[in-house]
Protein backbone atom coordinates (compact mmCIF):
# COMPACT_ATOMS: atom_id res chain seq x y z
CA UNK A 1 0.00 0.00 0.00
CA UNK A 2 1.51 3.61 -0.85
CA UNK A 3 2.72 5.62 2.05
CA UNK A 4 -0.04 8.65 0.79
CA UNK A 5 -2.93 5.71 1.09
CA UNK A 6 -1.83 4.78 4.55
CA UNK A 7 -1.29 8.80 5.55
CA UNK A 8 -4.98 9.23 4.62
CA UNK A 9 -4.10 11.54 1.70
CA UNK A 10 -6.20 11.17 -1.59
CA UNK A 11 -3.59 10.91 -4.61
CA UNK A 12 -4.74 13.08 -7.61
CA UNK A 13 -7.35 15.55 -7.66
CA UNK A 14 -11.06 14.62 -8.10
CA UNK A 15 -11.08 16.49 -11.48
CA UNK A 16 -7.71 15.03 -12.69
CA UNK A 17 -8.92 13.10 -15.67
CA UNK A 18 -6.49 9.68 -15.09
CA UNK A 19 -8.87 8.82 -11.97
CA UNK A 20 -11.95 8.79 -14.74
CA UNK A 21 -10.32 6.64 -16.71
CA UNK A 22 -8.77 4.09 -14.33
CA UNK A 23 -12.20 4.12 -13.20
CA UNK A 24 -14.46 3.52 -16.33
CA UNK A 25 -11.85 0.40 -17.20
CA UNK A 26 -11.70 -0.70 -13.51
CA UNK A 27 -15.53 -1.15 -14.13
CA UNK A 28 -15.92 -2.04 -17.55
CA UNK A 29 -14.22 -5.11 -16.88
CA UNK A 30 -16.45 -6.76 -14.37
CA UNK A 31 -19.33 -4.77 -15.25
CA UNK A 32 -19.43 -5.23 -19.30
CA UNK A 33 -16.54 -7.30 -20.84
CA UNK A 34 -17.39 -9.86 -18.69
CA UNK A 35 -20.79 -10.35 -18.99
CA UNK A 36 -20.74 -9.62 -22.89
CA UNK A 37 -18.56 -12.74 -23.17
CA UNK A 38 -20.31 -15.09 -21.29
CA UNK A 39 -23.25 -13.89 -23.36
CA UNK A 40 -21.15 -14.47 -26.56
CA UNK A 41 -20.07 -18.31 -25.50
CA UNK A 42 -23.72 -19.29 -24.49
CA UNK A 43 -25.43 -17.61 -27.42
CA UNK A 44 -28.33 -16.24 -25.16
CA UNK A 45 -29.81 -13.26 -26.70
CA UNK A 46 -30.95 -10.77 -24.66
CA UNK A 47 -32.96 -7.35 -24.92
CA UNK A 48 -29.83 -5.05 -25.03
CA UNK A 49 -32.13 -1.92 -22.97
CA UNK A 50 -32.07 -5.05 -19.91
CA UNK A 51 -28.34 -5.81 -20.03
CA UNK A 52 -26.29 -3.37 -18.33
CA UNK A 53 -23.64 -3.73 -20.74
CA UNK A 54 -26.27 -3.21 -23.84
CA UNK A 55 -24.59 -5.79 -25.89
CA UNK A 56 -21.57 -7.90 -26.83
CA UNK A 57 -21.27 -6.12 -29.86
CA UNK A 58 -21.57 -2.52 -28.45
CA UNK A 59 -18.79 -3.59 -25.69
CA UNK A 60 -16.22 -4.92 -28.58
CA UNK A 61 -17.05 -1.52 -30.37
CA UNK A 62 -15.95 0.13 -26.93
CA UNK A 63 -12.55 -1.52 -26.59
CA UNK A 64 -11.90 -1.88 -29.96
CA UNK A 65 -12.02 2.54 -30.06
CA UNK A 66 -9.99 2.76 -26.90
CA UNK A 67 -7.40 0.33 -28.58
CA UNK A 68 -6.97 2.26 -31.52
CA UNK A 69 -6.07 5.48 -29.88
CA UNK A 70 -2.90 3.34 -29.38
CA UNK A 71 -0.94 2.18 -25.58
CA UNK A 72 -1.48 4.03 -22.60
CA UNK A 73 1.14 4.81 -19.85
CA UNK A 74 -0.49 2.60 -17.24
CA UNK A 75 2.84 3.59 -14.71
CA UNK A 76 1.26 7.52 -14.82
CA UNK A 77 -2.22 7.12 -14.69
CA UNK A 78 -1.76 4.42 -11.20
CA UNK A 79 1.10 7.08 -9.98
CA UNK A 80 -1.21 10.37 -10.02
CA UNK A 81 -3.78 7.18 -7.84
CA UNK A 82 -1.39 6.63 -5.48
CA UNK A 83 0.60 10.13 -4.79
Amino acid sequence: MSPSVIRGETGAPLGDPSVHDISYWLFFGPGCIEPAMVQIATKIEMNPVAAGWGDAQRVIDVLDNALQKGPVDSRRDVSALTS
